[in-house]
């Protein structure tokens, strides 16, 4: 079966093609299979924790929703380059994996990208076409938005950066701040999970009360011991 995409016009000369196109938002399905796809650009950022981090957001994600991790490629190195991308497709649409990268410019860069003078630079149509070509018959998703421009990836980055950063294999926050956050915002995280909010959007809302990073697993966490908790009481009260 091969994976249909909107054909590109080529007689139009345009500086963006809309990743969303080809790439869709992570939404992970109880009994499929994923090949998690997470790069780096420089070893530094490699030794912060960022594939790591990468990796462990979108595998905690399936297991959540019960799927299957089936394989994993970290890299260190340019996304101009599509040689080791070659290999992943060919290993995806054999075994029929759905690709997952933590955002897109982790898949593809624009070749006008510079890490220090063109930051905002998006990959357009010339970029994309020995993608779609290579990517033929393979399911591509990204964790956060497909369409999420340079800035909100950059800042999506930032927070998951305090969440990898560590020191002594430990993360730098001060004695007994996580029992404290918990205890001050649990009643309001209880109440809008109640309302239908997601993990994640409960996690970006602590988080930006707080100041200080927080998974959505975490939250996710906060969530489900409340839950056993009250039943513990429920069980003990009617014994």
């Amino acid at each position: 079966m091969q994976f249909r995409y909107a054909p590109i016009d080529k007689s139009i000369d345009r500086e963006i093609f809309p990743a969303s196109r080809r790439v869709s938002k992570f939404s992970p399905k109880k009994g499929k299979e994923y090949f998690i796809y997470a790069r780096a650009s420089k070893s530094q950022s490699a030794k912060r924790g960022s594939l790591l981090q990468q990796v462990k957001d979108i595998s905690q994600e399936i297991e959540l929703k019960k799927g299957n991790v089936c394989g994993i490629e970290k890299r260190i190195g340019s996304g101009q380059s599509l040689t080791i991308l070659r290999r992943i497709f060919i290993e995806c649409r054999e075994k029929n994996l759905i690709l997952v990268v933590w955002s897109v410019d982790r898949l593809i860069r624009s070749w006008d990208f510079h890490s220090k003078d063109n930051l905002d630079a998006v990959a357009g149509v010339k970029e994309w076409e020995e993608l779609l070509r290579i990517s033929e018959g393979v399911e591509i998703e990204s964790y956060i938005d497909p369409d999420a421009t340079p800035e909100q990836v950059r800042s999506k980055q930032r927070i998951r950066g305090q969440l990898s950063r560590t020191r002594g294999g430990r993360k730098t926050v001060e004695k007994g701040f996580r029992k404290s956050r918990r205890e001050k915002y649990m009643a309001k995280v209880l109440e809008m999970s109640s309302k239908g909010f997601s993990s994640r959007a409960i996690a970006e809302w602590v988080t930006k009360e707080s100041g200080k990073s927080i998974s959505h697993m975490a939250v996710y966490n906060w969530i489900q011991e409340s839950s056993t908790n009250k039943d513990r009481g429920s069980m003990n009260k009617y014994g």
